[in-house]
């Protein structure tokens, strides 16, 4: 986006202007869910200088997206007896990760392996998200029913806030790997590909887990 309007007065990006960006960047093969981005972003951009400065009226009113591409869609599923396959290829830590988005439905990085030991309830048996931290920025609750609470509750301890063994840090993170640091998104991603790869299943992806979870409940 940047690339392409730098520089230009803002009247100048015009409803044409962008339909014009958004059919150069269609015929160079991007996909059109990326396009729709990029022209929420212009539209984004403009909705802030029109609240900031009365009297500026934003030149990209009206306009819209390309229609999203039925064929740039997802329809990725992880079945169950896959799952078990790929269970058996996944250091610890990350199936764990793995088995609760899949549990849930949450999205794995911004939701599930952001997870500290202060969002889990296990008396009131709850796992939440607080606000702020979802898509649509409203908080939300998954129920701690038996299979979830067993593959949460099975992370090792580790020190307290005051020192004592066998108490969970709430500040803590709920997913680490065999060392006890947090686990980061690469070390999940890179796991889960050489898993995918190892069971013949290369093209699966770890969204898919979201799908699969909300077709399941």
């Amino acid at each position: 986006v940047l690339e392409r309007f730098r520089g230009w007065y803002a009247t100048a990006v015009t409803g044409a202007a962008v339909s014009e960006y958004q059919q150069e960047r269609f015929r160079k093969g991007v996909a059109r869910a990326t396009v729709n981005y990029e022209t929420a972003i212009l539209r984004r951009a403009f909705r802030v200088a029109e609240s900031r400065w009365p009297g500026f009226a934003s030149p990209l009113r009206g306009v819209s997206g390309l229609t999203p591409d039925p064929h740039n869609a997802r329809k990725g599923f992880v079945e169950r007896p896959v799952l078990e396959q790929l269970y058996q290829h996944l250091p610890e830590g990350v199936a764990r990760v793995v088995r609760v988005a899949f549990l849930t439905g949450w999205r794995w990085q911004s939701e599930v392996l952001t997870r500290q030991w202060k969002h889990v309830d296990e008396v009131g048996g709850w796992v939440r998200l607080e606000p702020g931290e979802t898509k649509n920025g409203e908080g939300r609750e998954c129920p701690l029913y038996p299979d979830l609470r067993q593959v949460i509750l099975s992370s090792g301890l580790s020190q307290g806030p005051e020192g004592q063994v066998g108490s969970r840090n709430p500040e803590g993170w709920v997913f680490t790997g065999p060392d006890g640091r947090h686990l980061g998104a690469g070390t999940v991603r890179g796991a889960w590909r050489r898993a995918c790869r190892a069971i013949g299943q290369p093209t699966l992806i770890l969204h898919d887990l979201r799908r699969s979870a909300v077709r399941s409940l």
